[in-house]
């Protein structure tokens, strides 16, 4: 009877978590929309519209050049600042893209680089073309028949009454988890979080450098925006470009085997991911505190904050119980794991609470 009930079990956690979810992240911001779209407009110079609606929440914006002079974009003095943290939008790349005649490679990137985009238009409606990363094709050079190299400008220039598409940064890597917001909704409910500027999640802002003409001042664009509401639903409704979209798989059970000598007491086995995004420190006298052998368990299904979280949680069980052989080596993937959850937009308390206990014990 156990074993049957352990059987049914299985069987509806993995229908459960065969299924697509799709996490909607709404915006807000002081911008004025129109057509649904985030819009800003600076002193009839330029009008920059805003597209986020991509799985991830690409940061993607067409600066249209509304005056009869050539406007400048400045990229090295350009940034995305996420949570506080800036980055660049000029990166002093050079980007290889591999081309035939006579392969279908050829046709996906002349596409991507010169074909049109998701019907992206202007602020006149016009069809604008896309671009596979930053619009930095202005300088290339050819190495040899079949492959080109686009070397990334820092200045990048807009001819006037046209416009050109920015595409370099992602909002977000992994979806946001709350005690609060169910993983798993029905298919005519859904489940929502809303936030204010203070608790959000994530805050980002635009920080865009321009002039206009070659003897013009810099001038500077600045938009803010800020998640203002979660919401998980059973299938993709409709994003605007003022949202964004996560596609995930639910995480509700999984298992985690800790030690092969314990293979018949399979209720030991099953852990809950809710508990992942716990606000909480994990009871050390729990199970949670056995041996991991993390050879025993399938991290390619695992998001990498699951797996960091698995490692830091093998990491403590270590150094609580004495069984360390390399301190060095236990303080160098411990100071890894920190660098990549800073790195991160995202805020996940059990990768913070966990993090900060072993900082403790080192």
């Amino acid at each position: 009877m156990k074993k049957l009930f352990y059987f049914l079990a299985i069987s509806i956690i993995a229908t459960s978590c065969s299924q697509t979810y799709y996490q909607i992240c709404k915006l807000e911001s002081d911008l004025v929309v129109e057509n649904n779209a985030y819009v800003y407009c600076s002193d009839d110079a330029c009008v920059v519209t805003y597209d986020f609606r991509e799985n991830g929440g690409v940061v993607r914006f067409i600066i249209s050049n509304t005056t009869d002079d050539m406007l400048f974009v400045d990229l090295s003095k350009s940034f995305f600042i996420r949570n506080g943290l800036a980055h660049d939008y000029f990166r002093n790349r050079t980007v290889g893209i591999t081309k035939s005649s006579s392969s279908s490679k050829s046709a996906i990137v002349s596409s991507a680089v010169y074909g049109y985009w998701k019907n992206i238009t202007d602020y006149n409606g016009n069809q604008l073309p896309g671009s596979i990363m930053i619009s930095n094709s202005e300088s290339s050079t050819v190495i040899n028949s079949s492959n080109v190299s686009y070397v990334e400008m820092p200045i990048i220039a807009i001819p006037p009454q046209s416009s050109k598409v920015f595409s370099e940064y992602s909002l977000a890597e992994d979806r946001f988890s709350y005690e609060d917001l169910g993983e798993m909704p029905s298919y005519d409910a859904y489940h929502t979080r809303t936030f204010n500027y203070s608790n959000s999640p994530l805050k980002f802002i635009n920080y865009v450098c321009y002039k206009v003409g070659e003897k013009g001042a810099d001038k500077f664009i600045k938009n803010s925006f800020y998640i203002k509401e979660i919401s998980n639903y059973s299938n993709l409704p409709y994003v605007s470009p003022k949202e964004f979209y996560i596609k995930y798989k639910p995480s509700s059970v999984y298992p985690e085997v800790y030690n092969s000598q314990k293979k018949e007491n399979v209720s030991n086995e099953i852990t809950t991911r809710e508990e992942l995004s716990s606000n909480k420190i994990v009871d050390t006298n729990t199970k949670e505190d056995e041996d991991i052998d993390l050879s025993l368990i399938d991290l390619k299904n695992l998001s990498p904050r699951e797996v960091e979280f698995l490692k830091l949680k093998k990491i403590r069980y270590s150094l609580k119980n004495g069984n360390v052989e390399d301190m060095s080596e236990i303080k160098s993937e411990v100071d890894r794991i920190s660098k990549w959850y800073n790195s991160i937009s995202a805020t996940y308390p059990e990768i913070h609470n966990i993090l900060k206990e072993i900082k403790k014990l080192l």
